[in-house]
């Protein structure tokens, strides 16, 4: 009989331990809950948000192999005169005096995630453009700027100051129409020294 009793009051303390620890633990996540909401509330989270940087590093690198395929066999062909590649935008832009090779069409034809590529035919490739700058670089005054259009169609030429008058200008078409056949454009440029 007296073990019956100490049996039934062991089981009656565990019971009670049992609700206790049950009680205790949901009055401490409410707390912890309620404390942690306050927190929040008044103090926003000093924690950045995760991004995928493994993920957004594999994009940058299938763009950046993408890029360097396609510029390598591009720049094989003599007809080839320059490229532009916007990163963010996600455009880019090859220019050539011909069509692209067989390589360079299929590497057009497929590339990577959100690219946008696009052949641009021009008038002249890179070494005809170049040899023009080379030619109007000695044709020019000595504080002219000469570098490629942007659009690889041409040639532009920084003056400081531009010629005030149409005869002064004239004289400076001509000059460049004698040096070459690649258009030329004339801008107003800056108080810096050419190349």
């Amino acid at each position: 009989m007296a073990e019956l009793k100490t049996v039934m009051a062991i089981a009656a303390a565990a019971a009670t331990f049992a609700v206790g620890a049950v009680v205790a633990s949901s009055m401490s996540s409410s707390h912890s809950s309620a404390l942690s909401d306050q927190q929040t509330a008044d103090h926003p989270t000093t924690m950045p948000e995760v991004g995928d940087y493994a993920n957004e590093w594999h994009v940058q690198t299938a763009v950046a192999s993408y890029e360097s395929r396609v510029l390598r066999y591009a720049q094989a062909d003599d007809a080839f005169a320059g490229a532009r590649f916007a990163f963010r935008s996600g455009a880019f832009i090859l220019y050539s005096s011909s069509k692209p090779s067989p390589v360079v069409r299929r590497l057009l034809v497929d590339p990577p995630l959100d690219i946008q590529v696009t052949w641009v035919r021009v008038p002249f490739s890179r070494s005809e453009l170049d040899r023009a700058v080379h030619l109007l670089r000695q044709a020019m005054p000595a504080r002219s700027v000469v570098d490629y259009a942007p659009n690889f169609g041409g040639v532009l030429v920084g003056l400081h100051p531009l010629p005030a008058t149409p005869t002064q200008q004239a004289r400076l078409y001509s000059r460049a129409q004698h040096a070459t056949d690649v258009p030329v454009t004339f801008l107003q440029a800056g108080l810096i020294d050419p190349m």
